[in-house]
């Protein structure tokens, strides 16, 4: 019967043969990150600055349709028609 340690034995020989660059990889991605993190901090990216777009000429439409005049025209209409309208008692 085999023991456990003698199969895991070649496998840990093997691990242990490429820690070494293992750890060296882990140090450089962390150095990177780190690196990346501190760059954002010290030069964060900015917004382009786009030219103003042109605003639409209100000179074509000749109806101004605010929220006011829209709720005074519905007011006055709705006088109109109760005004037209003869009293029933």
């Amino acid at each position: 019967m085999m023991n456990v340690s003698t199969t895991l034995k070649p496998v840990l020989n093997t691990l242990n043969r490429f820690s070494g660059w293992v750890l060296l990889l882990a140090v450089a991605w962390l150095c990177w990150t780190a690196a990346r993190l501190l760059w954002l901090l010290l030069a964060a990216p900015l917004a382009p600055m786009l030219p103003p777009a042109p605003l639409q000429n209100t000179s074509a439409s000749g109806k101004d349709y605010s929220d006011y005049l829209l709720f005074l025209q519905t007011l006055i209409l709705l006088q109109q028609q109760c005004s037209h309208r003869p009293m029933s008692i």
